[in-house]
Parts: structure tokens; C-alpha cells; sequence
């Protein structure tokens, strides 16, 4: 009987950026708390977030959503990046086909020495707060194609009509 890995965000912050571990399962249930804890580091005026994806089983609609949203969101309004490394090729394979290989920032390797991780704060999402996360991580990848658009239709209906 095998072990099952616990999902979880890890985080640390250095001098003049932030370094995110995923590990295990990137899904919805994770994405507020990397959406909160990018968000609380942007009001500090930090440069950069490193994403590492080398322990990332795989990552759901929602988790890339959230990713893409807040890239998009911080390199067009504040000149921040963020930049995923240590992406397995079924990670790749999920960013291809959905089309975001030219929209996110994917570097082979970044330095996090001299950082500590410890876990990411739990956001302890409402049911609307997590919907609402799923609705525009969902939006926006949708925004980003016409395939994503039609592949994601019913979903962001859905998720609308939860929503209201």
C-alpha cells in the first residue's frame, strides 16, 4: 500500500523575490492559497516569484487558471514576473494545450539557496470564494484562445450561475 503525498504550497520569501514549492497535486483546493500568498508579496512591492514545479504531479484547469491570471495581472500592471521552473514534460504537455507556452515565463532552473520554506497560509475559502477563484481562473484561460473558450464553456456558465 503506498503513501499518499500530501498536496501542498510551500513559500519563502527572500530579499527581492518569492520562491512558491508545489508539491503533489496542484488543484482548486490549493489555488487560493497561492493566489493570497502572491497577492500579500505584490502589495510588498516584490519583483519576482519562482515557481517550482519539480514535486507537481499535475495541475487542474483551475490551478493554471489562477497562475495565468495572476501572471497576466502583475507583468502588464506592476513589470513583475512570474516565472515556473522544474516543469515536468506532462506539465509542459497541459501548458501546450491549453496555449499558455508563450504566455507564462518557464525557466529549466532558479536558485531558491539561502530561503526558508515553510507552508503557505491557508486561506480556509468560503464555497463562494473558492467558486468565485474557479470562475475567473477559468475566465481568463478561456480569454487566452478560442479552443480554450469552447473547451471551458459549460464550466464557466456553471460556475457563473454559482456565483450569482
Amino acid at each position: 500500500m503506498s503513501e499518499e503525498k500530501e498536496n501542498v504550497i510551500q513559500v519563502a520569501v527572500g530579499e527581492n523575490a518569492s520562491y512558491i514549492k508545489v508539491i503533489g497535486r496542484a488543484t482548486f483546493n490549493l489555488a487560493p492559497d497561492l493566489k493570497n500568498f502572491i497577492e500579500r508579496q505584490m502589495e510588498k512591492k516584490l519583483q519576482d516569484f519562482f515557481i517550482d514545479l519539480k514535486d507537481c504531479e499535475c495541475m487542474d484547469s483551475t490551478f493554471v487558471g489562477v497562475i495565468t491570471s495572476l501572471a497576466i495581472k502583475y507583468s502588464t500592471d506592476n513589470g513583475n514576473y512570474i516565472k515556473l521552473f522544474n516543469l515536468s514534460e506532462h506539465l509542459i504537455k497541459i501548458l501546450n494545450t491549453l496555449g499558455l507556452l508563450n504566455v507564462l515565463c518557464i525557466f529549466n532552473t532558479a536558485s531558491d539557496e539561502g530561503v526558508s520554506f515553510t507552508e503557505a497560509e491557508k486561506t480556509g475559502a468560503s464555497k463562494k470564494e473558492l467558486t468565485e477563484t474557479m470562475l475567473e481562473a477559468h475566465e481568463t484561460l478561456s480569454a487566452i484562445n478560442e479552443k480554450n473558450a469552447l473547451e471551458f464553456k459549460n464550466v464557466v456558465d456553471y460556475l457563473r450561475q454559482e456565483v450569482n
